[in-house]
Protein backbone atom coordinates (compact mmCIF):
# COMPACT_ATOMS: atom_id res chain seq x y z
CA UNK A 1 0.00 0.00 0.00
CA UNK A 2 2.77 2.43 0.95
CA UNK A 3 4.77 1.49 -2.13
CA UNK A 4 1.78 1.94 -4.43
CA UNK A 5 0.82 5.38 -3.10
CA UNK A 6 4.44 6.57 -3.01
CA UNK A 7 4.99 5.44 -6.62
CA UNK A 8 1.79 7.18 -7.68
CA UNK A 9 2.83 10.34 -5.82
CA UNK A 10 6.27 10.18 -7.45
CA UNK A 11 4.75 9.96 -10.92
CA UNK A 12 2.55 13.00 -10.20
CA UNK A 13 5.32 15.22 -8.82
CA UNK A 14 8.07 14.38 -11.35
CA UNK A 15 8.38 18.08 -12.27
CA UNK A 16 9.04 19.10 -8.65
CA UNK A 17 12.54 17.81 -7.87
CA UNK A 18 12.20 18.24 -4.10
CA UNK A 19 8.82 16.47 -3.93
CA UNK A 20 10.13 13.69 -6.15
CA UNK A 21 13.10 13.20 -3.82
CA UNK A 22 10.71 12.96 -0.87
CA UNK A 23 8.62 10.35 -2.70
CA UNK A 24 11.80 8.40 -3.50
CA UNK A 25 12.71 8.59 0.19
CA UNK A 26 9.36 7.04 1.06
CA UNK A 27 9.95 4.25 -1.48
CA UNK A 28 13.44 3.54 -0.10
CA UNK A 29 12.10 3.53 3.47
CA UNK A 30 9.31 1.19 2.44
CA UNK A 31 11.82 -1.23 0.93
CA UNK A 32 13.93 -1.16 4.11
CA UNK A 33 10.85 -1.82 6.22
CA UNK A 34 9.88 -4.73 3.96
CA UNK A 35 13.41 -6.16 4.28
CA UNK A 36 13.22 -5.94 8.08
CA UNK A 37 9.85 -7.69 8.17
CA UNK A 38 11.08 -10.42 5.80
CA UNK A 39 14.21 -10.92 7.93
CA UNK A 40 12.05 -11.22 11.04
CA UNK A 41 9.96 -13.87 9.29
CA UNK A 42 13.10 -15.85 8.37
CA UNK A 43 14.34 -15.67 11.98
CA UNK A 44 10.94 -16.84 13.20
CA UNK A 45 11.06 -19.78 10.78
CA UNK A 46 14.55 -20.68 12.00
CA UNK A 47 13.42 -20.49 15.64
CA UNK A 48 10.44 -22.72 14.91
CA UNK A 49 12.54 -25.10 12.77
CA UNK A 50 10.25 -24.63 9.75
CA UNK A 51 12.59 -22.78 7.41
CA UNK A 52 12.25 -24.21 3.92
CA UNK A 53 15.80 -24.71 2.65
CA UNK A 54 16.07 -25.44 -1.07
CA UNK A 55 19.54 -26.74 -1.68
CA UNK A 56 21.12 -26.72 -5.09
CA UNK A 57 24.65 -26.85 -6.40
CA UNK A 58 26.08 -23.33 -6.45
CA UNK A 59 29.38 -21.62 -7.17
CA UNK A 60 30.01 -19.41 -4.16
CA UNK A 61 32.16 -16.90 -6.11
CA UNK A 62 29.33 -16.37 -8.59
CA UNK A 63 26.88 -15.59 -5.77
CA UNK A 64 29.41 -13.21 -4.19
CA UNK A 65 29.90 -11.36 -7.51
CA UNK A 66 26.15 -11.06 -8.05
CA UNK A 67 25.64 -9.63 -4.56
CA UNK A 68 28.61 -7.26 -4.97
CA UNK A 69 27.00 -5.91 -8.15
CA UNK A 70 23.92 -4.98 -6.09
CA UNK A 71 26.15 -2.71 -3.96
CA UNK A 72 28.00 -1.14 -6.89
CA UNK A 73 26.40 2.31 -6.48
CA UNK A 74 27.12 2.42 -2.72
CA UNK A 75 30.72 1.33 -3.29
CA UNK A 76 31.27 4.01 -5.93
CA UNK A 77 29.56 6.71 -3.86
CA UNK A 78 31.70 5.93 -0.82
CA UNK A 79 34.86 5.27 -2.90
CA UNK A 80 35.19 1.87 -1.25
CA UNK A 81 37.13 -0.78 -3.12
CA UNK A 82 35.75 -4.31 -2.77
CA UNK A 83 38.37 -6.88 -3.66
CA UNK A 84 37.24 -10.42 -4.32
CA UNK A 85 40.26 -12.67 -3.92
CA UNK A 86 39.03 -15.81 -5.63
CA UNK A 87 42.53 -17.12 -6.28
CA UNK A 88 41.80 -20.33 -4.39
CA UNK A 89 39.54 -22.53 -6.46
CA UNK A 90 36.66 -23.49 -4.20
CA UNK A 91 34.43 -26.43 -5.01
CA UNK A 92 30.76 -25.94 -5.76
CA UNK A 93 28.63 -26.36 -2.66
CA UNK A 94 25.12 -27.49 -1.81
CA UNK A 95 23.23 -24.50 -0.42
CA UNK A 96 20.07 -22.44 -0.72
CA UNK A 97 20.90 -19.69 -3.24
CA UNK A 98 18.41 -17.23 -1.76
CA UNK A 99 19.61 -17.71 1.82
CA UNK A 100 23.30 -17.52 0.87
CA UNK A 101 22.56 -14.34 -1.12
CA UNK A 102 20.77 -12.86 1.90
CA UNK A 103 23.76 -13.75 4.10
CA UNK A 104 26.21 -11.94 1.81
CA UNK A 105 23.86 -8.94 1.45
CA UNK A 106 23.97 -8.53 5.23
CA UNK A 107 27.74 -9.05 5.43
CA UNK A 108 28.48 -6.64 2.58
CA UNK A 109 25.96 -4.07 3.83
CA UNK A 110 27.59 -4.07 7.27
CA UNK A 111 31.08 -3.93 5.79
CA UNK A 112 30.11 -0.91 3.68
CA UNK A 113 28.35 0.74 6.60
CA UNK A 114 31.38 0.48 8.90
CA UNK A 115 34.16 1.06 6.38
CA UNK A 116 35.29 4.67 6.09
CA UNK A 117 35.04 6.43 2.73
CA UNK A 118 37.99 5.43 0.56
CA UNK A 119 38.48 2.17 2.49
CA UNK A 120 38.76 -1.41 1.31
CA UNK A 121 36.68 -4.53 1.77
CA UNK A 122 38.29 -7.87 0.95
CA UNK A 123 36.44 -11.12 0.37
CA UNK A 124 38.52 -14.28 0.30
CA UNK A 125 37.95 -17.96 0.74
CA UNK A 126 39.74 -21.16 1.48
CA UNK A 127 39.14 -24.87 1.80
CA UNK A 128 39.14 -26.14 5.38
CA UNK A 129 40.24 -29.78 5.16
CA UNK A 130 38.24 -31.30 8.00
CA UNK A 131 35.59 -29.68 10.17
CA UNK A 132 33.66 -31.41 12.93
CA UNK A 133 29.93 -30.98 12.42
CA UNK A 134 26.86 -32.43 14.07
CA UNK A 135 24.70 -34.52 11.81
CA UNK A 136 21.33 -36.05 12.52
CA UNK A 137 17.90 -35.09 13.71
CA UNK A 138 17.57 -32.29 16.26
CA UNK A 139 14.00 -33.35 17.11
CA UNK A 140 15.01 -36.85 18.22
CA UNK A 141 18.27 -35.78 19.78
CA UNK A 142 20.10 -38.34 17.66
CA UNK A 143 23.22 -36.46 16.67
CA UNK A 144 26.50 -37.82 15.44
CA UNK A 145 29.72 -35.93 15.08
CA UNK A 146 31.27 -36.34 11.64
CA UNK A 147 34.14 -34.67 9.87
CA UNK A 148 34.01 -33.37 6.34
CA UNK A 149 35.80 -30.82 4.18
CA UNK A 150 34.33 -27.36 4.23
CA UNK A 151 34.88 -23.89 2.83
CA UNK A 152 35.44 -20.68 4.73
CA UNK A 153 34.62 -17.23 3.34
CA UNK A 154 36.28 -14.25 5.02
CA UNK A 155 34.95 -10.71 4.70
CA UNK A 156 37.35 -8.14 6.14
CA UNK A 157 37.39 -4.37 5.92
CA UNK A 158 39.37 -1.33 6.98
CA UNK A 159 36.68 -0.19 9.41
CA UNK A 160 37.06 0.18 13.17
CA UNK A 161 36.12 -3.44 13.79
CA UNK A 162 34.81 -5.06 16.92
CA UNK A 163 36.66 -4.87 20.22
CA UNK A 164 38.55 -8.13 20.87
CA UNK A 165 36.73 -8.49 24.21
CA UNK A 166 33.51 -9.17 22.29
Amino acid sequence: LIQGYAALLDSIVKEDKYASELAQGILIGEQRLLDIVNNMLVVSKIDNQVLDVRKSTINIWMIIRIVRAEFKAALIERRIEMIIDDSERLPDIQADTELIGKLFRHLFGNAIKYTPDGGTITVSGRIVPMVKIASGNLNTGMLAEIQRPSIEILVSDTGIGIEPAY
